[in-house]
Formats: C-alpha cells, structure tokens, sequence
C-alpha cells in the first residue's frame, strides 16, 4: 500500500481516462488529484505539495513538457511521468534528459504502476 503523503496530480484531457488512472492510484492507496489542463496542474501544484505528477503530453493549451517546464521551475523535485502517443525521438530525449520518465499509449496498469512503485521506492531511499 501507498505512503499517504504521496500525493499524485494526474494530467489528463480526456475525462474518462482520467477518473479511470485517479480511480485505480487511490484504489492502490495514493492521494490523488486529477486535473484536465497544463494551466489547472500549474495552479494546483503551486497549492499543494505533489511527489509525483503524470501528466498527458498532448494537452488543450500548453502541452505536457510545457506543463513539466513550468511546475519544475518552482517545484525541481517532482517526479514526472509523461504518458503520450504522440512523442517524436527528439522529444522523448529531451524528457528524459530531465529525469522525466515517459510512458506511451496504450499501456496496461500494471505498467503503470510498476514505474510508480520505482519512482516511490527511489523517494524512499
């Protein structure tokens, strides 16, 4: 079970994926927010303390790795899993540069959470 204190903003546009990701993190015990647009999860973030964001790099408005800019701007320790199936290679290398991990669509849950468990357990160390 998750540490309660983990708190997790989820990025997404597409409204069911997004209750659906909020839904199955809580069920795993995160405290979870969930958020339709890069300008909502700068806002949030700036109102609360997150570990871990998974945001949607195609977003209405600015997109994910906009959206990642700005919040590690002010917040350099959230971790950042961008999910997306519309990256191109130079993109992705840019991610990942900036100790971003990216997962690409489809993906399945258990995939997911898996990374999750990783970023946790490296927090914890």
């Amino acid at each position: 079970m998750a540490v309660k204190s983990h708190r997790i903003l989820v990025v997404e546009d597409e409204k069911d994926f997004n209750s659906m990701l909020c839904k199955v993190l809580r069920h795993q015990g995160y405290d979870v927010i969930g958020v339709s647009s890069g300008e909502d999860a700068i806002e949030e973030a700036k109102s609360h303390n997150y570990w871990l964001v998974i945001v949607d790099f195609k977003l209405p408005g600015i997109n994910g790795v906009q959206t990642y800019k700005a919040i590690a701007e002010t917040e350099p320790d959230i971790k950042f899993l961008v999910i997306t199936g519309y990256l191109e290679k130079k993109t992705i290398d840019d991610i990942l540069s900036r100790t971003c991990v990216c997962l690409f669509k489809p993906f399945e849950l258990n995939e997911l959470l898996k990374i999750i468990k990783a970023l946790e357990e490296e927090k914890c160390n």
